[in-house]
């Protein structure tokens, strides 16, 4: 599959996701600044003169989990189904060229655009292509003030319960009965926020010996990863174990962690990257990651533009842009992977 590209000087490659994530939400990661921007050119997957086709839209186009997960079906279900599929965006987290490449995509004029919404900025672009009757539908991360037709993602207030409930279960698995567990993230994005009141609420439960420690900003870097946790680690010495809502956060409180002489007494829990990471689980560096289950990102989301564009439903007699014949929410779940299921999931991987 061919992969467009932008890239902004501006800014160090950053992240990666899960969701995200995260998020995940993989994981949702805010606006850092604009960048130069450069022409995107897109490129089709298969031929040329090809009558219906789908993009994918996003920042970190590159990503390894995205190529390794996401494109790998988007490109296998396109086949299934009898379409195209095209992959289209910056390489880096650069959120002014990712407006760029969906204005230019719309502008195209495809069957429909499947939009990573890593910001709330896209918007406008979002709704440009609406209104010229481009269907759009977002993935992983949701821009729910756009006129999308459809989110295919997490629902993050559960999926925060989620993460809380499965960190818990770990700590007490491993005999850890009580303590406090901090969280840190992109505090800009709405979408994190949610995440982290759902864990919040999760930690408050009546009778929980868990508390909340704190949470704090770490940039979606190993840098900001690093500097959170060292802080944290000063500030609150019954800190059991820490929650990192993107995974390069995660690789730079690992390493706060092991200087500060915690390793074995503070768990650092984050979202999921590649297999490289995840063997992190099997070397101890982390306790365990947690993300979407990806495939089903694209795979809903070519799914969803299909049916809106093949409608087999009328809803109330009324037109498919009045009212889509497709849900406007598909929930993908989560996936929790730790030291007591890390072997099956790389075996799974082979």
């Amino acid at each position: 599959m061919s992969v467009t590209s932008q890239r902004a000087p501006w800014i160090r490659l950053l992240v990666v996701i899960a969701t995200l994530t995260l998020l995940f939400g993989s994981i949702a990661v805010p606006a850092l600044g604009s960048g130069q921007q450069t022409q995107v050119k897109a490129t089709e997957v298969f031929d040329q003169d090809c009558p219906e086709e789908y993009v994918w839209v996003g920042a970190l186009s590159t990503l390894p989990l995205f190529i390794a997960r996401d494109f790998k079906v988007l490109e296998s279900h396109a086949k299934d189904l009898g379409v195209c599929s095209r992959v289209s965006g910056p390489t880096t987290f650069d959120v002014p060229g990712e407006i760029a490449a969906i204005e230019q995509e719309c502008a195209g004029k495809p069957a429909g655009i499947m939009v990573l919404g890593l910001d709330a900025s896209l918007t406008s672009a979002i709704d440009k292509c609406i209104e010229a009757e481009v269907p759009v539908v977002t993935i992983d991360v949701d821009v729910p003030g756009s006129k999308r037709l459809s989110f295919i993602g997490g629902d993050f207030d559960a999926l925060g319960h989620f993460i809380a409930n499965s960190v818990t279960a770990n700590l007490q698995r491993h005999s850890v009965p009580a303590g406090s567990i901090a969280v840190t993230g992109a505090l800009t994005n709405p979408s994190t926020l949610t995440i982290i009141d759902g864990i919040k609420a999760a930690l408050a439960v009546e009778g929980s010996p868990y508390t909340l420690a704190t949470v704090e900003e770490d940039q979606n870097t190993a840098e900001g990863g690093a500097a959170a946790m060292a802080a944290i680690i000063s500030g609150y010495p019954e800190l059991v174990a820490s929650i990192h809502l993107n995974s390069e956060a995660g690789i730079g409180a690992a390493t706060a962690v092991a200087e500060a002489g915690k390793q074995g007494l503070v768990s650092v829990f984050a979202g999921e990257n590649d297999l490289d990471f995840a063997r992190k689980v099997q070397t101890g560096d982390i306790a365990g990651f947690f993300g979407p289950r990806r495939e089903l990102h694209t795979y809903y989301g070519l799914q969803a533009l299909y049916e809106f564009n093949h409608p087999q439903i009328v809803v109330n007699g009324l037109d498919k842009w009045t009212a889509p014949p497709i849900p406007a929410f598909y929930d993908v779940g989560a996936i929790f992977v730790d030291d007591s299921n890390i072997d099956a999931f790389l075996s799974a991987q082979q």
